[in-house]
């Protein structure tokens, strides 16, 4: 027996049937007859007709009660399309509609690949049917996940124009997210829900899924099933951009040491499929643009061209760029592109970046009542400024401000400071170490040095506390008897631009006394290494262990790695010839221009994942209506 969407409906209808046959007996009743005068012919032309009126009449009234049961029919909605549909339960599917970056991949017809998942999703959409309980849902794939219709819904006409409305996004697409959205939803269903199956519309090219990541699993009280469409079966030629990397994180915009600036920024490719076992070309394009400037010129552009060998798969180039034109301060982009092919979105790639026009520089020292007027007579504050700011005056890129050790626990003494150098760090009391700790963990790039003229250093010890990190070795200084050396070679990134010349520059270097601190179990604490393998310069280690007494003496926020720095030996002739060598220049400025620029919040992220907070960020609060005029 067929099955009806509305049974009550269908015997209301049914019941209705009886209407056109009362009406009907209604006109059969027996009237009075009154005799006339042509009324006998009337009567014999009745008997001969009468049975094929009567037949007129019965077939008439069946052609009432059967419209009538017709409509009734039509209203009821019977389930009658097949006979599997007749027997076939409500199904509930959703659609995981794949439209990451690799979705805009062009066809030859000129279709992208977003548009074919559309028609089979829409396909799809089109075999169900609300009336018999069916439900669909949606969710699209491309990061972060966009769970647009779940739980499913019976409104199968919204879900068809949401999917034909959507766009393609910049990231990878998340099929674990969509998992993971799926399983708390299924793991609720009902047991007498209906099967739900989860139909997958990708093409499932390289780099769309990440094979390696395992997927969130899904129980359910239900029957699940997973509908996967084929996969593409001829592979894909494309080039694309994975990374812009300018050499140094910050930008400083102009002319610098009186030369014209120019920034080197090496951009990554890779390229998959035929493609890989040609040989090539790709021109790079690379411009930089400022918020209010043409977006299609920007304020600088440069050029290059990267060479694909056979069989070369990764490639990079570096290239340089003028930054002069640069001239307000703030953010601004690195923007590479190279030449469109069959995915033409990831020909595209920009990098955020900082640009300033100088960095403020605070020199921890105390005020001199002289200014010295001989190198012999010269501080370690009198060597740092010189390196710093050799151009005294606004042209130079960084600018030194001078703080006095007690002033330095004034709340506003390193306000606008992008970095602080204390040569005397014995000079500082309890409260200016507490600030200088808070400065750090709030991303700030602290740089200590040993002081001369001292041979006991108890300062490392507050150093060690106040900022959580641990500095094994002699507290005291020691001659060595024969100066040392410096090695000639360092794998630090702060110092990568000095590595070409750091083996010249490090050679008329000699160290006569300095702290003889344990050699860092990590080597690339080590920023640089003394003859006898003792650090010269170090990132100091954090703890290896956490006790009650050190996590209460660490800061609130954990202090970013590079974010302190400490010289071993005092930047004064009477222990080293460091600050009248060629070295000293480049060092200290590479030091503060890449350290600003690491300890600075890192502007780029990959679009889809999430973004990283910078260390000094804070959970705002809400302010409640009724708070009143004082907060």
């Amino acid at each position: 027996m067929p099955s009806f969407l509305h049974p009550t409906l269908l015997y209301v209808g049914l019941a209705c049937v009886a209407i056109p046959i009362i009406i009907h007996l209604l006109t059969r009743q027996r009237r009075q007859p009154i005799p006339w005068a042509a009324m006998r012919f009337i009567i014999e032309a009745y008997k001969r007709q009468r049975r094929r009126l009567t037949l007129e009449q019965l077939l008439l009234l069946a052609t009432r009660c059967l419209l009538v049961a017709l409509i009734a029919l039509a209203i009821a909605r019977p389930l009658l399309s097949s006979s599997a549909a007749a027997t076939r339960s409500a199904r509930v599917v959703y659609i995981l509609l794949d439209n990451s970056l690799a979705s805009t991949l062009t066809n030859p017809d000129g279709q992208s690949a977003l548009d074919s998942h559309k028609k089979t999703a829409v396909d799809l959409l089109a075999t169900l049917d609300p009336a018999r309980g069916d439900r669909a849902g949606l969710i699209f794939l491309g990061a972060p996940v966009d769970p647009a219709v779940v739980p499913a819904s019976a409104d199968l006409p919204a879900l068809r124009r949401l999917i034909e409305q959507t766009t393609p996004t910049d990231s990878a697409a998340d099929l674990d997210g969509a998992f993971s959205h799926l399983s708390s939803e299924l793991a609720a269903a009902p047991k007498d829900s209906p099967p739900i199956t989860l139909s997958l519309h990708s093409e499932f090219l390289a780099g769309s899924l990440d094979t390696q990541r395992k997927l969130a699993s899904i129980s359910s009280p239900v029957p699940v099933s997973l509908s996967i469409a084929p996969p593409r079966e001829t592979a894909v030629s494309n080039v694309f951009i994975t990374r812009v990397e300018p050499l140094r994180p910050l930008i400083l915009a102009g002319a610098a040491l009186g030369t014209q600036a120019d920034d080197q920024v090496r951009v990554h490719l890779r390229r998959t499929g035929p493609v890989t076992s040609q040989a090539s070309t790709s021109l790079v394009k690379l411009k930089l643009s400022a918020p209010g400037t043409n977006a299609a010129s920007g304020l600088a552009s440069a050029d290059a061209i990267a060479k694909w060998a056979p069989g070369d798969r990764e490639t990079s180039v570096t290239i340089s760029i003028p930054t002069a034109s640069l001239a307000d301060a703030g953010p601004s982009a690195l923007i590479a592109t190279i030449d469109r092919d069959a995915i033409a979105s990831d020909n595209t790639f920009r990098r955020p970046v900082l640009a300033r026009r100088a960095i403020q520089v605070a020199l921890v020292t105390p005020p001199r009542l002289e200014l010295a007027v001989s190198i012999d007579r010269f501080e370690p504050a009198d060597w740092l400024r010189l390196a710093l700011s050799p151009q005294p005056g606004d042209s130079s890129p960084i600018r030194v401000v001078d703080i006095d050790p007690r002033a330095v626990a004034e709340p506003s003494a390193l306000a606008g400071i992008d970095a602080v150098i204390a040569p005397r760090p014995d000079l500082l009391d309890d409260r200016a170490w507490s600030r200088l700790a808070d400065y750090a963990s709030a991303g700030g790039l602290v740089i200590f040095a040993t002081p001369p003229g001292t041979r006991a250093h108890p300062w490392l010890d507050l150093l060690e506390s106040r900022f959580s990190v641990r500095i094994p070795g002699d507290r005291e200084v020691s001659r060595p008897s024969e100066p040392l050396g410096l090695k000639p070679d360092s794998s630090a990134a702060l110092l990568s631009l000095l590595s070409p010349e750091l083996a010249e520059l490090a050679k008329p270097v000699r160290i006569s006394e300095r702290l003889r601190l344990d050699t860092p179990t990590d080597p690339s604490l080590a920023l640089l290494s003394l003859s006898d393998n003792s650090p010269l310069l170090l990132i100091p280690a954090p703890p290896e262990t956490t006790t009650e007494s050190a996590t209460a003496a660490a800061p609130s926020r954990p202090l970013a790695r590079g974010n302190v720095l400490l010289f071993t030996a005092a930047i004064d002739l009477s222990a080293t010839d460091l600050p009248a060598r060629p070295l000293m220049l480049p060092l200290i400025q590479e030091l503060v221009r890449q350290g600003v620029g690491n300890s600075s919040a890192s502007l780029a992220s990959i679009a889809g994942s999430t973004f990283a907070l910078p260390p000094a960020a804070v959970t705002l609060a809400p302010i409640p209506a009724d708070a009143g005029p004082e907060i």
